[in-house]
């Protein structure tokens, strides 16, 4: 599941060094985006991606409006072997932080989008991996807990726990 906060501008020097210290891991991600559908490449493989598309719920988490998204990328395992003529290529690389380096003790990742030359921001989002989830049950590129776990307030469904909401509350006080 994605949390998007709609909080961060490109260029925000004191948030990354602030940042700095909880910086876990990068990520790359090669796309190809076609009339077909939504292609994942990985280690020279072309799989097909299937969105699970799920209407996008705004509340409030603490002070701060955020917009969840519960919607699934599942990579299908069988690998494709054409490309769709028209193909759009799309290169990604995320800047992943965590509250803590130990996957266990960390209920949430900020996650930062940027361009394949990694200089320009395109989006950042909160993501709850499926392991952090009392629901997750997702699997595939970039899967999402769909289900309705947790204790989350404000006027939409609670999607996520109150460890969830409290971690997204600390990173979002470094604004």
């Amino acid at each position: 599941m994605r949390i998007y906060a709609y909080l961060i501008k490109d260029g925000n020097i004191e948030l990354k060094n602030k940042l700095e210290p909880y910086f876990y891991e990068m990520r790359y991600s090669n796309r190809l985006w076609t009339p077909e559908g939504l292609f994942q490449i990985e280690n020279n493989k072309i799989f097909r991606v299937r969105i699970k598309d799920v209407p996008v719920t705004k509340t409030m988490i603490g002070a701060f409006p955020v917009t969840i998204d519960a919607s699934e990328f599942v990579q299908e395992q069988e690998e494709s072997y054409q490309v769709p003529p028209q193909s759009q290529p799309e290169y990604l690389v995320q800047k992943v932080y965590r509250l803590s380096h130990i996957a266990s003790l960390s209920h949430i990742e900020w996650v930062f989008v940027y361009d394949s030359s990694g200089e320009m921001l395109i989006d950042n989002y909160f993501y709850l991996p499926p392991s952090a989830s009392a629901a997750g049950t997702g699997t595939g590129t970039s899967a999402s807990a769909a289900g309705t776990a947790g204790t989350g307030t404000g006027t939409g469904t609670g999607t996520y726990t109150a460890e969830q909401k409290a971690d997204i509350l600390k990173f979002l006080n470094f604004i």
